[in-house]
Formats: C-alpha cells, structure tokens, sequence
C-alpha cells in the first residue's frame, strides 16, 4: 500500500488558481473518489489557503493520474488546463507524505503558522472522509497521530504566540492602514469563525462602530449580538458600503459579491472618502475590477502573507 498526497497551497499556486478548486461541500466529491478502483481510501482537505487529497493506494502512479483528472474535472469550477494543474500541484509519497499531513495538521503549514483553525478543518475533512466510507484504517492510523502530533506542538512550544489566525493579521493590516480607529467604522460580510475572529479582533483595537452583514439575518443578528455590533441583510449593503471606512468580507459564495457597479453606487455619496476592503474571502468576495475605481483599496488573502 501506498500513501499519496496531491494538492496545492498558498506557497505553490496563487489565488486565482486555488479558488477555481475551492470546495464548499467535500461530500459529493469524496463518494465519487473512493469509487474510483486506483483509491482504496482518501480524504479531502479544502480551506482558504488550499485544498488537497490524501489517499491510499496500490498503485501510486495509477492514483496520481486518478487525482490529476479529480482536480480537473471534479473540483475545478471551470475548464483548467492539465499543464496549468501540474505546474501548481504538488505530490507527496510514502513518509514525506505523513510528514505532510501532520505539518498541516500542526500549523507548520499555514500561511500564519500556528493558526489553530486548520487542526479543526482537518478534524472536519477527517470526519467527512468518516462517514462517506472514504477513510479506512490505515488513514484512520494517520489522521489520529495527525491530531495528537498537533496538540503536542501546541503544548511544548511557542507556537500560538503572536498573531494566530488570518482574520487577526488582516485586523493588523487595517491598524497599519489607519493607524488609529477612533472614528472609523467597519463592515463584516459573513457570520463563520473567520468573521468572529475578525469581530473579536477589532473589538480588541478599540473599534466602537462595527457591522455584520450575512445572507442569514438570525445569524448575522446572534453574532453582533455578541459583540456589541448591528446586524444587517446583504440587500443593505449599498447603504452599508457608503459608511464603512474598512470592509472585511468572508462569504461563501461562487461570484464575487463586491463588484464595481456596487462599489460605484456607494462611492457616490462618500464624497472622495476612501474605503479599503480587506478580502479574505477564497473564491474572492470582491470582484479583482474593483480596482480601477479610485477610491477602492482591496487587499485579498495573498497579500497577508
């Protein structure tokens, strides 16, 4: 038995290549992968910074033709190239290929290293390869040594020390645009784990003025209701926008949502006052065009590394 590794990160493709493989729901994917008679066992690792399959097989050559075509034809969002692919993958055997999975598992990996919320998408994808009858004993072997190996690194060194998460250095980033918070107001699109913790994280920086914007009104509405902050529905956002000095979006979501005529709408009314987004988002929240419009600054996820 061999063990195979195929995928891509920050580190080895850049964000217009990776959310074309963005994964919002590993399920269909994975039942479709452990079909295929190269597999015997996989999991399916996706979050912001990457995604990647972690298999076992017979035959390793065999299985990385397989995951070749997987990557192409069953998580990209549109039609790739097979030379752009193999010019982004990369591919791990055998003990490099543990070495790998517990680096990400541990942090070591991340684009902020130490991030704790990678050992809880791991978990996740783990759980998920679980019950679809993708993972079997020897991945169950490696996912759980995968996890202990994690809670080792986080007790005997200092790795959890200094900015941990990627909603924190893009709070760090916007301190370093204004210096100083007083008076500015900031919009959050989205309610998961990324936008709590940029919300936690300003609050932290003494930021008063703070809104959630979230397909969901209930949950938009629990979760400023946290925090102190007001909740909103994304049809306000072109009145939201016209306030916000610092936008921070984190949204599910296949097209962008923060497109030039949105962003137009509201520059209208701010009078020459700029607004800087802060997009963390993978696929992106803000249309890339945006940037023609003077007024605009967007930062996405690749410029926090």
């Amino acid at each position: 038995m061999k063990l195979l590794v195929m995928g891509m990160n920050h580190r080895s493709a850049p964000l217009e290549v990776r959310e074309r493989l963005a994964v919002d729901d590993a399920v269909p994917a994975l039942q479709k992968l452990v079909t295929c008679e190269e597999i015997d066992e996989a999991v399916l690792v996706s979050t912001c910074n990457r995604v990647e399959a972690v298999v076992l097989t017979r035959n390793a050559e065999a299985a990385r033709l397989r995951l070749l075509s997987f990557f192409g034809r069953e998580l990209a969002s549109d039609a790739i190239g097979r030379d752009l692919l193999e010019d982004h993958l990369y591919v791990h055997r055998d003990s490099e290929a543990t070495r790998h999975v517990l680096r990400v598992a541990s942090a070591l990996d991340s684009m902020v290293v130490g991030e704790p919320q990678i050992l809880g998408q791991t978990k996740d994808a783990y759980r998920t390869a679980v019950e679809c009858g993708g993972s079997g004993p020897i991945l169950d072997r490696l996912f759980q040594r995968a996890f202990a190996t994690a809670k080792r690194v986080r007790t005997d060194t200092r790795i959890a020390e200094g900015p941990t998460s990627v909603s924190r250095v893009a709070v760090n980033l916007a301190r370093q645009i204004f210096e100083d918070f007083r008076g500015k107001r900031a919009l959050l699109i989205g309610a998961g784990e990324m936008v709590e913790l940029a919300l936690s994280a300003l609050r932290d920086e003494g930021l008063d003025s703070i809104v959630v914007a979230n397909r969901t009104a209930e949950r938009a509405g629990a979760l400023a209701a946290r925090f102190g902050a007001t909740a909103h529905g994304l049809d306000q956002l072109p009145d939201l926008l016209s306030d916000a000095d610092v936008v921070l979006t984190s949204i599910g979501g296949a097209r962008p949502l923060l497109t030039p005529p949105l962003l137009e709408q509201a520059l209208r009314s701010r009078r020459g006052r700029p607004v800087f987004i802060i997009d963390i988002g993978v696929p992106r929240n803000a249309d890339p065009a945006v940037d023609r419009l003077e007024e605009v600054f967007r930062y996405d996820i690749d410029d926090l590394a």
